[in-house]
Parts: C-alpha cells; structure tokens; sequence
C-alpha cells in the first residue's frame, strides 16, 4: 500500500508493514526505491498475517455483540 502520513492507512501501514508512508508526493521516487531496496517478503507476510488475524478477531467480536444484543432484545 501507498498511504499519506497523518492518517488511519497510515498507521496500519507502520503497525504491520503493509507498504510506503508517503509525507509529500515530492518523495514519492525516494521513498519506493528505499522500500523497494529494503523488502523483506517473509516480514511482509508476517504483517499482512497479523492484521489479518486482527480483523478476523474485530469482525468476531463485532458479531458476537450484535448476537448478544439481538438476544437480550427478544
């Protein structure tokens, strides 16, 4: 991914080394290249793992409390 700083992409882009936070367009060249010289696909893979399995777990928690929520309702 190629985010902006200062947002939410971008901190989960930092969190599990999703890909390139840019701070201006202007470095956009320099700051592929050093991502590109820098890539390490094992420690990409990892990162993309750990923020799936936190989606998985944020998607199941969300679930479980609309069930929760339906059930106390009836």
């Amino acid at each position: 991914m190629i985010v902006r700083k200062n947002t939410f992409q971008a901190k989960l882009v930092e969190q599990f080394g999703l890909g390139v936070v840019l701070d201006d367009v202007d470095d956009f060249p320099k700051k592929i290249e050093c991502w590109w010289n820098k890539f390490d696909q094992k420690k990409y893979n990892e990162g993309c793992r750990r923020f799936i399995d936190m989606v998985i777990t944020d998607m199941n928690d969300f679930e479980k409390k609309l069930v929760d929520l339906y059930k106390k309702n009836q």
